[in-house]
C-alpha cells in the first residue's frame, strides 16, 4: 500500500496511532498502580491467604474499571502473590513454610552482598539517611505500628541495596524484592516476628 493510500485508511493516521499508543501506556500504568495497591493490601494483611479477589469489588475499592484490575491480577499471579483459577476467580496465595523460608534465604544472600559493599561505599549522607530510617523503624516497633514499621523496613533495605553502588546487584536485589516483598511482609506479620524483635 502506498503512503497516500495509507493516509486515506480510517484509523491509520499517525495522530490516531499516537493517541492509541498513549492510551495503551496509560492503561498499563493504571494496571501497575492497581497491582502495587493490591500487593500492599496483601502485605498489610487486609487480604488474607486464601481470600477471594473479586474483580468487581476491587474495581469499586480502587475506583477503576475492571480492565486494570484484571491486568493487575495477572501481574500478581506472575509474582506468585495470587492464584488465578480457571472459572473460579483469583485468590491470595497461601505459601508453605518451606516456600517462605526459601524466599528469605534468597533475598538474604543478595542483600548480604549489598551490605558488604555498602559498608565500604556509602557516603556520609547515605549513612545519615540509613540511621534516620533505622530510628523510624525502631519507633514504629516500640509503638506496635506494623504499617509504619513495614514502610520503614522497606526503606531501610532500599537504602542498603542502593548503597552497594553495584548496578547488577541493585537490579537483582530490587527485582527479587519487588517479586517477594508483599509475601515476606505478610509472612512476617503472620508469624509475629516483628513483635518478638521488640521484646
Amino acid at each position: 500500500m502506498s503512503l497516500d493510500a495509507a493516509r486515506e485508511q480510517p484509523g491509520a493516521t499517525p495522530a490516531g496511532d499516537a493517541v492509541a499508543s498513549a492510551a495503551g501506556v496509560a492503561r498499563g500504568r493504571l494496571a501497575d498502580s492497581v497491582c502495587q495497591r493490591i500487593a500492599d493490601e496483601i502485605a498489610l494483611g487486609h487480604f488474607a491467604p486464601g481470600a477471594k479477589l473479586d474483580e468487581v469489588s476491587l474495581a469499586k475499592r480502587f475506583e477503576v474499571s475492571r480492565t486494570p484490575v484484571r491486568e493487575a491480577l495477572k501481574q500478581l499471579a506472575i509474582m506468585g502473590l495470587v492464584d488465578c483459577r480457571p472459572n473460579r476467580g483469583s485468590v491470595v496465595t497461601a505459601f508453605s513454610t518451606e516456600q517462605i523460608d526459601q524466599m528469605f534465604e534468597a533475598i538474604g544472600e543478595l542483600e548480604a552482598s549489598c551490605a558488604r559493599h555498602a559498608a565500604l561505599r556509602m557516603s556520609a549522607d547515605d549513612r545519615a539517611q540509613l540511621r534516620s530510617v533505622h530510628q523510624l523503624g525502631r519507633s514504629a516497633m516500640q509503638a506496635r505500628d506494623f504499617e509504619s514499621y513495614d514502610a520503614a523496613n522497606r526503606q531501610l533495605h532500599h537504602c542498603i541495596i542502593q548503597g552497594s553502588y553495584n548496578p547488577v546487584l541493585i537490579d537483582l536485589a530490587l527485582g527479587l524484592r519487588d517479586q517477594t516483598g508483599a509475601t515476606l511482609a505478610l509472612a512476617l506479620r503472620a508469624d509475629c516476628k516483628w513483635l518478638r524483635i521488640c521484646r
